[in-house]
């Protein structure tokens, strides 16, 4: 099945009792997710290589999440199981039309909950694709200044004063 199939046979309001469950931040954001959930159901045809797959971490295995549990989605290309891809930052339709990984989807066994992780997700780098978009635009653009030679590099000394300057209560 791809996500999509999961979108259609759930209902919004389900996911987003979910998520509110799993991701106590998303409280005031009920519009963000209701418009992506909503692009997904009609999201154009695309092709995408990628099988969706899921991990589970506990808190033990990470930190700074404010939940127990964190999911990390990411992609497989069919028989390269050594790379794994981030999907952050895949157009809204290929995540639509990627095909899940049954295995995985059974850790979870309940559409809604697979439906909010991955609501989440897609919108790591902003509420709208063309704020996603956006940010591909701006890394694609520091990878084209670094690789011609016109980036301004900072030594690590200098990124560490920023961070310090940015974030004064965080040891650097």
């Amino acid at each position: 099945m791809k996500l999509i199939d999961f979108v259609k046979e759930s209902s919004f309001d389900e996911v987003w009792d979910e998520m509110k469950s799993l991701y106590s931040s998303v409280a005031d954001r009920k519009e963000v997710y209701e418009n992506i959930f909503n692009y997904l159901k009609t999201a154009p045809e695309v092709d995408c290589d990628l099988t969706m797959f899921l991990r589970f971490e506990t808190d033990s295995d990470i930190r700074d999440y404010d939940f127990e549990v964190h999911c990390e989605i990411y992609g497989l290309k069919e028989g390269d199981d050594e790379d794994s891809y981030a999907l952050d930052l895949l157009p809204w339709k290929e995540w639509a039309h990627m095909e899940v990984d049954c295995e995985s989807f059974n850790l979870i066994a309940d559409a809604r909950v697979f439906i909010a992780h991955c609501l989440w997700g897609m919108s790591a780098y902003g509420d709208t694709e063309e704020i996603v978009q956006s940010t591909i635009d701006v890394i694609e653009s520091r990878i084209k200044s670094i690789d011609g030679g016109t980036a301004e590099m900072l030594s690590w000394e200098e990124v560490k004063d920023n961070l310090r300057e940015r974030f004064p209560d965080v040891g650097f």
